[in-house]
């Protein structure tokens, strides 16, 4: 969401070039730009983007998560300057000079939004500033519909896309896989400081911190133990904490697998999200409204290829045809029905149909 949208200004065709540059920073990064714990605080974080946004420099993995994981090199200068210029304030947004034109003509005030009935929303070419920037450059954009997409799904006769998506058990509330991979490198480190941590994970410390201690209350067996009860152990131990740890961990692994518990414990937990929707939140209703939507998320966006033009038909389709009626109707029947209308509009001006006819016979039979 735009911050001219959060502020309840007046917003327009520019909007949408937010928000595609919100997906493109999730592409790169793994995670929304200015994402907080709750919407309030994501709110205050895209109103204050010009200090809230930022480039992490950490590494990036694909599927970090997953055993084919690999690293992917950083993001390059160029997208990240198309980034910038598009998360700014409106009036300086890289979009299409017809927005700013259009501000200056209707005489409209840059730091205040206008209700001017004159004003246009979105106009056509919009982002002919974005489709010139140079992390775009060689895109033919003229033949983009004439050319085949990298990617084109497979499906048969009455399968869903949705075998592309992950399935709903798999969806964690790991929100950035950038995190993901931080902690995995974090955990291959046998001793990591909170100095360390802290640089590493940036606005991520403090919930690495407190998974951390969850998990060491579960090996121990203290799951119902409070932060400072187990501060006050780890003060009564001392230096053999550690060791009594240890001990303490081994003894309480052999007796979950003992009883059939899964000894990885929240590791082999995977909490899912709470849908937003309140329809799919609701329990009766809720597996029904998915499978509907489901069935219609992706009509009318099937990819046609587009047969090849010889270079006559080509010309042909350059001069334009002309645009067929929705229903094929004879020219016949067209004309008995436009003559039948007129004849019953007359009648209201004449006096009836055999009056009609008497007088203007000998024009209709001329």
């Amino acid at each position: 969401m735009a911050p001219e949208v959060i502020m309840g200004q007046a917003y327009d065709g520019r909007c949408d070039w937010w928000s595609i540059a919100i997906i493109l920073y999730e592409c790169l990064y793994g995670r929304t730009p200015f994402y907080c714990e709750n919407r309030q605080k994501t709110k205050d974080s895209v109103v204050h983007h010009r200090s809230t946004l930022q480039f992490p420099v950490h590494e990036r993995w694909s599927r970090p998560a997953s055993d084919a994981r690999r690293l992917l090199p950083p993001p390059s200068d160029a997208v990240t300057d198309l980034l910038q210029a598009i998360l700014t304030d409106k009036e300086v947004r890289m979009s299409s000079r017809q927005y700013r034109h259009s501000e200056a003509r209707l005489g409209r005030r840059l730091s205040t939004a206008s209700h001017n009935p004159l004003a246009k929303y979105v106009y056509a070419n919009g982002a002919d500033e974005i489709k010139a920037h140079k992390f775009f450059h060689g895109i033919p954009w003229s033949q983009m519909h004439l050319m085949q997409p990298p990617f084109v799904p497979r499906v048969k006769e009455n399968q869903s896309i949705t075998k592309y998506f992950e399935d709903e058990k798999d969806i964690v509330t790991d929100d950035s896989s950038s995190f993901m991979s931080i902690k995995e490198r974090l955990e291959l480190q046998s001793d990591v400081d909170d100095a360390s941590a802290k640089a590493a994970l940036g606005t991520h410390f403090e919930r690495w911190k407190a998974e951390r201690v969850e998990k060491e209350k579960y090996d121990l067996g203290l799951e119902e133990c409070s932060d400072a009860e187990l501060r006050r152990i780890k003060e009564h131990f001392g230096a053999d904490y550690e060791k009594w740890k240890a001990d303490r961990a081994q003894q309480v692994y052999e007796e979950r697998v003992q009883h059939g518990i899964d000894p990885r414990g929240l590791e082999g937990k995977k909490e899912k999200k709470r849908a937003r929707d309140k329809l799919l939140r609701d329990p009766v209703v809720g597996k029904k409204v998915m499978e509907i939507r489901k069935r219609g998320a992706f009509f009318g966006y099937s990819y046609r290829r587009p047969k090849a033009l010889g270079e006559m038909e080509w010309l042909k389709a350059r001069q334009g045809l002309k645009r067929p009626t929705i229903l094929p109707v004879d020219s016949t029947v067209r004309l008995q029905m436009s003559v039948r209308t007129l004849l019953q509009d007359i009648q209201l001006h004449v006096g009836g149909e055999k009056s009609w006819t008497q007088e203007r016979s000998p024009s209709i039979r001329r």
